[in-house]
């Protein structure tokens, strides 16, 4: 019966953006002076507006091209045609960019700033490849929901019997939830927690 609605998984890029400071709080403050960094030169999160050390976009590309397979079945006594028809394969593409700040040089910072430093990197990594992979496990969601998707159509004409199943099966798949509404409620959850680490700027 059905047949395959796959993910492709492209390259996730990353785009560095050089931040500097003698100080963690340097590093991280916008309100000081204009080498202080993070917040000034880092993005803004499109999904709520804020500014935040780090942002993560994996776009999802809908199927553009499709097959499909089916099947008739004709009612002996009536004449009437039975097609049941559903996507043989379709894939959506997936890519992605992670912006993430990249100091320019930790030489005049204490040893326990350059600890905390790494930590905050790796927990801002970890959350920012976190948002792919809730985009990836959202996108394999909706490709599933595609998949067992069927749709069907009766006439006592076969290719109008035929039209009615093509037209039956894109109006079940226009009735989905969103691809967009379910990338979107995916990396909203995922930041309700706050938007990745903080920065133990206290940290001299």
């Amino acid at each position: 019966m059905p047949g395959k609605v796959t993910v492709k998984k492209g390259q996730i890029g990353k785009k560095p953006y050089t931040v500097k400071g003698d100080t963690l709080q340097e590093i991280w403050d916008d309100l000081q002076e204009i080498w202080d960094d993070i917040l000034k030169k880092g993005p803004k999160d499109k999904r709520s507006g804020k500014k935040v050390a780090g942002y993560t976009e994996c776009p999802v590309k809908p199927p553009e091209k499709a097959t499909y397979d089916g099947k008739v079945e004709q009612d002996k006594a009536s004449g009437e045609f039975t097609v049941t028809i559903w996507f043989k394969a379709a894939e959506l593409t997936m890519t992605g960019t992670i912006q993430h700040p990249n100091l320019a040089s930790d030489k005049k910072l204490s040893a326990k700033a350059k600890a905390e430093w790494k930590r905050f990197m790796k927990l801002l990594m970890d959350h920012e490849n976190e948002h792919v992979n809730v985009t990836e496990k959202a996108a394999k969601a909706f490709a599933a929901d595609m998949q067992a998707l069927t749709g069907v159509g009766k006439d006592v004409d076969k290719e109008e019997a035929k039209k009615k199943a093509g037209e039956d099966l894109q109006t079940k798949r226009q009735k989905l939830k969103s691809l967009q509404e379910r990338l979107d409620k995916a990396n909203k959850d995922l930041d309700s927690g706050g938007h990745g680490p903080a920065l133990k700027t206290s940290i001299k």
